[in-house]
């Protein structure tokens, strides 16, 4: 984030969350066709030494990072955090039940194809990011960033209540999109609330909230799963998305428009 200039932080947010599912969709039949030729020990291996291709390009950005200014800290960055972070976390549990959950729960209901579902998943995230960064719209009011996430919320409902493929998803398409919008819109909050010294550390660690949320996820859910079954699973995932969308919106609407964030930046978080 330190590398890319104000009017452009935000964009760079979703590009950073782009890249993953671009690998999502493109990694499953990658594997299988090198599975096909090297079989799956060569597979292994060619999966875990291609982190080192990025060792280059990691010194590089390095080598180019803006030092912080004399005197500046990072103490309020983790404060800034906490509320745009933790509806973050609960909006990951949708994510969860798209990734580790759907398709189980619909194979068992008979759905042919559930596999499916995160396939149309991962399009429609890669889809939503692409048009997103020539959209110019602020996700970042209460009423537009509770809507997203209410629209999750209703993504997964549909998926629970799912017995044929089209409805489960058309449930993924809604929780990529709530997944799609509010982690930039978030994102941006957090950076509006901290100067330019502490943009990077606080939007770093807004950063692991989604991996903290959805590790929550897959272990709550999971555990719900296995106990009650897989609708009170699904309804263990609305709540916390319910929890998510008030979160979301109560902190958009305390947050207003800080002075740290250009007005550039400010209309174009996606």
């Amino acid at each position: 984030m330190a590398l890319a200039p104000p009017e452009r932080q935000t964009w760079a947010i979703g590009l950073v969350g782009l890249v993953n599912y671009l690998v999502l969709v493109a990694g499953a039949p990658i594997g299988q066709l090198l599975a096909g030729r090297v079989g799956l020990n060569g597979t292994w291996l060619i999966a875990g030494a291609m982190p080192l291709l990025a060792v280059p390009l990691l010194a590089a950005v390095l080598s180019r990072r803006r030092p912080p200014a004399p005197g500046s800290s990072s103490g309020g960055a983790f404060a800034a955090t906490l509320r745009p972070g933790t509806a973050m976390a609960l909006a990951a549990f949708g994510y969860a039940v798209v990734i580790s959950f759907a398709v189980t729960a619909l194979t068992r209901r008979g759905v042919e194809g559930a596999t499916a579902v995160v396939t149309g998943y991962a399009l429609a995230m890669v889809a939503i990011r692409l048009i997103g960064g020539r959209v110019r719209s602020d996700f970042t009011s209460p009423r537009a960033l509770g809507g997203v996430l209410a629209a999750e919320l209703v993504g997964v409902l549909l998926i629970g209540a799912a017995h044929s493929l089209p409805l489960a998803v058309l449930g993924a398409v809604l929780v990529a999109v709530g997944m799609a919008q509010s982690y930039p819109a978030l994102g941006t909050l957090v950076a509006r609330s901290v100067d330019d010294h502490r943009r990077s550390t606080a939007l770093a660690t807004y950063g692991a909230y989604i991996g903290i949320g959805i590790g929550l996820g897959n272990l709550v859910l999971g555990k719900v799963a296995a106990s009650a079954g897989t609708t009170a699973m699904f309804l263990t995932a609305a709540v916390a998305l319910t929890a998510a969308t008030a979160l979301a919106a109560h902190t958009a609407q305390r947050s207003g428009r800080y002075p740290h964030m250009t007005e550039a930046g400010s209309e174009n978080p996606a």
